[in-house]
């Protein structure tokens, strides 16, 4: 397939340069960019056709990590918020494991492409293809650290996971693309419920070349480095 034929060229111009810089003040605005009905229809089948045939080949986990998915600092008691534990539930099909002709490569590679955790990227895209019965609704709080200059809000995140701060909500159905400030911006998946996999692809990016995640974060959700 060819990029026509994958994204929704009609709802989203993205080769068009008055569309793609609305859409820049709009994720520098909010934190958050939702394109609904990103993808065309036979791109998403083609999409989650692969996933369910590399299926046996993802890491399950149910783990438990801190929020900034490092390892625990000895200097922090294990109740304070830089060492408090959470739980993730999820199974994760790597890069090296997604089909070289894939059409999920394809658009990640693309010259055209924009430009309760934190991410270590710089931005992610996150791409829905197969939405559940019910559940898996994307939650955050944005600018709750600022992690290039070392500060990680022990007291904001704490309220956070206690309980005390409103939380925005992104709904999506699948073929929606969203751009997401997550190294900043504090997010989780609610549980998902039902028979139906919730089948999403993460297209992280880094400003910088040569930026990898944290060991830790590898073994946590990956199960390798």
């Amino acid at each position: 397939m060819q990029l026509p034929d994958i994204v929704n060229f009609n709802a989203h111009p993205i080769d068009d340069y008055v569309f793609t810089e609305q859409c820049k003040q709009h994720l520098n605005d909010s934190g958050s960019l939702v394109l609904k009905n990103f993808l065309s229809t036979a791109a998403i089948q083609l999409i989650v056709d692969e996933a369910l045939a590399e299926q046996h080949l993802a890491f399950y986990t149910n783990t438990q990590h801190n929020v900034y998915l490092k390892k625990s600092d000895p200097s922090y008691t294990d109740n304070h918020v830089r060492n408090r534990l959470i739980t993730s539930s999820k199974g994760c099909i790597t890069d090296d494991q997604i089909p070289k002709h894939s059409v999920l490569k394809q658009l990640y590679n693309s010259a055209l492409e924009l430009g309760w955790h934190f991410d270590e990227s710089s931005f992610a895209i996150t791409l829905l293809l197969q939405a559940p019965e019910a559940g898996g609704q994307f939650e955050y709080i944005e600018d709750m650290r600022d992690a290039d200059a070392g500060d990680m809000n022990f007291s904001g995140v704490t309220k956070v996971l206690d309980g005390h701060v409103d939380i925005k909500t992104l709904s999506a159905t699948a073929g929606t693309l969203t751009l997401f400030r997550g190294r900043n911006a504090m997010h989780r998946v609610t549980p998902v419920t039902g028979n139906t996999t919730r089948i999403l692809a993460v297209l992280a990016y880094n400003s910088a070349a040569n930026v990898a995640l944290s060991e830790a974060a590898r073994m946590t959700f990956y199960g390798r480095t």
